[in-house]
């Protein structure tokens, strides 16, 4: 929102890894707080995709 870091891609990773482990965690794993856990989980999927994102293409 207010920074360079992430893109478009990292965005959408995040939602997707969100949402599916929101799914998986509250309706098959039952955990005692899904939500928390699918947030810190996409929140690890969009540094790691936005870190990725920032460094060039080795050649």
């Amino acid at each position: 929102m207010f920074t360079r870091f992430g893109g478009a891609l990292a965005a959408t990773a995040a939602i997707v890894v969100g949402a599916l482990s929101w799914l998986l965690f509250g309706a098959v794993l039952e955990l005692e707080a899904p939500y928390l856990a699918a947030l810190a989980l996409a929140l690890g999927c969009y540094v790691a995709v936005a870190t990725a994102e920032r460094r060039p293409a080795q050649t």
